[in-house]
């Protein structure tokens, strides 16, 4: 889809620089604000170029399309402007006109009509940013506000965007999905027993893209792109269920060792981890109930080893992965998070026997047992014994990205129900058409749009290094795991008693949601946690 040349623009301009230049796209005719002679008093010309502003402030990473729908309603939701004289003015100025023009040139009449009953969402999206605009100016701009930074701005109207690296992400993850891995790979290789549960070749070709090196550091041939960057790629990657060892290893893996490791582990691990030689898992939990301090398995010294007996289970990538990141107690007792340890252990250590976990979303999975496995001190991960806040910090990153993969999972089973109400008929109408269908469909999409922006504060708390990121992290896998949890059940009870069975990929959505909302906590874990986290 076409974008206008001012969306992407850089957030470092000031609000006059970034105005100018969305002026300059959209023509002559449209500088309603500098002509004396366009007939428009000097309070309308105030208003239009407040409006001009909102658009420069919040209008990133729209499509064309969306940016008309989204001039219109900026038009309509400021107040202190009567509805009708507005529109004749803007329209008159010219900038909608060009705009609709555009539009009518590349996509025709049938398809703007189309457009405007169908882009529900996008109206709705520029409603909400309106609003937080004309709360503090209804049409008056303050003169302050131009020499001031589009991205500050942003900031301070809570308006969270994708950089344009990030959109770039986003947008290649979405293609290769589609395109390269659809539900039928994920079908197939559940089909035919695969021990891996994900394909190789598939894997090669996201190698390639660079994206298990998103959170390694350039030195080491990485990208070093962020959690933002990383997580749209695995939000698209959910929508399909497309099945790899991203999460585990180019989330977990390489934010562990870039984080926490010595330059040996960086240089040894971190570049094969880039190339798609090595695969990495975090093997952490030893009961049904997610608790890091709980860890009961012991590492004893012994000269300049260490010696682990124990077992952990549920371990997300442990049936293939070639690094285990493993969590052990060195000294204290279960439930004190002080004592604990994290170790670098290859899996083809003597001693570590890994079974593989059949379960309900197809997954792979592993239990793994240590007995009197030899662990050298150089490969400890962090320091001795501080294991349990290093742990907790890549929890909240792994958590995170989760997150982001569940709400991929929510937004395609919206979108396939959605789908599906359009198309089934029942007693000679669309199903769509009952109320009541509606209602339970509006409820889903409200919660999706609060997911998100739960999600994406993480995700930026996770960049910036905020205080918050504990409780963000918390906040996301909750709202993320009750999304998923309400979505997946609601597409199968729509789609009728066929959406349990095989013939239907939403099934698919509901297994893995049962699964995904117990990985590292859930959702009543991180309530707990975050009520702790803010005092309560």
């Amino acid at each position: 889809m076409k974008r206008l040349k001012y969306q992407e623009q850089d957030c470092e301009l000031t609000l006059k620089q970034g105005l100018e230049e969305y002026l300059d796209h959209i023509g002559p005719e449209a500088k309603l604000t500098g002509d004396e002679n366009n007939g428009l008093d000097e309070g309308y010309r105030k208003f239009l170029l407040g409006h001009d502003c909102q658009h420069v402030i919040f209008g990133i990473a729209l499509s064309l399309e969306e940016e008309s729908i989204l001039d219109t309603y900026a038009i309509k939701g400021t107040s202190g402007i009567p509805w009708k004289k507005t529109i004749q003015y803007a329209f008159s100025g010219g900038e909608l006109t060009q705009l609709y023009k555009k539009l009518y040139k590349d996509y025709g009449l049938m398809r703007i009509f189309s457009l405007v009953f169908r882009a529900r969402k996008q109206k709705i999206m520029a409603w909400k940013k309106v609003k937080l605009m004309t709360k503090k100016w209804p049409w008056l701009i303050p003169e302050d506000y131009f020499s001031r930074s589009i991205k500050d701005l942003r900031n301070e109207y809570n308006i969270i965007v994708l950089s344009e690296e990030e959109q770039f992400l986003k947008d290649t993850a979405k293609s290769f999905a589609d395109e390269r891995s659809p539900i039928t790979h994920f079908r197939k290789l559940r089909d035919t027993n695969d021990p891996n549960l994900w394909d190789k070749d598939l894997w090669s070709e996201m190698t390639k893209l660079g994206w298990p090196g998103i959170l390694i550091p350039e030195q080491y041939g990485g990208s070093n792109f962020g959690i933002t960057g990383i997580s749209v790629i695995l939000n698209e990657c959910a929508k399909t269920l497309t099945p790899s060892p991203l999460f585990a290893t180019g989330v977990l893996g390489a934010y562990s060792i870039t984080n926490f490791g010595t330059d040996d582990q960086k240089k040894n691990y971190l570049p094969k981890i880039v190339d798609g030689e090595l695969t990495t898992a975090l093997a952490v939990d030893e009961s049904s109930h997610h608790n890091p301090a709980n860890t009961e398995i012991i590492a004893k010294k012994d000269g300049s080893n260490f010696i682990v007996n124990g077992k952990k289970i549920f371990v997300v990538d442990g049936a293939s992965a070639d690094l285990i990141i493993l969590l052990a107690r060195t000294s204290g007792n279960k439930g004190d998070l002080s004592g604990l340890t994290l170790f670098l252990i290859d899996s083809s250590t003597d001693g570590m026997n890994r079974i593989k976990l059949d379960m309900a979303d197809s997954r792979n999975y592993a239990n793994i047992t240590f007995d009197n496995v030899e662990i050298p001190e150089a490969n400890i991960l962090g320091d001795l014994e501080t294991g349990g806040e290093t742990v907790e910090n890549i929890l909240d990153i792994g958590r995170i990205a989760m997150a982001s993969e569940m709400l991929g999972n929510s937004d395609a089973a919206f979108e396939s129900t959605l789908d599906y109400l359009k198309h089934r008929k029942q007693f000679g109408v669309v199903i769509g058409s009952f109320q009541a269908l509606q209602h339970r469909a509006a409820e889903m999409f409200c919660e999706l749009e609060l997911t998100k922006s739960s999600v994406m504060a993480a995700t930026k708390a996770a960049d910036e290094g905020s205080n918050e990121l504990q409780r963000l992290s918390s906040l996301a896998k909750t709202v993320a795991g009750e999304t998923l949890h309400l979505v997946s059940n609601e597409a199968v009870q729509m789609h009728g008693g066929i959406g349990v069975t095989d013939e239907y990929d939403i099934g698919f959505f509901l297994k893995r949601a049962r699964v995904a909302e117990q990985i590292f906590g859930s959702s009543k874990f991180h309530t707990e946690r975050y009520a702790n986290l803010s005092g309560f």
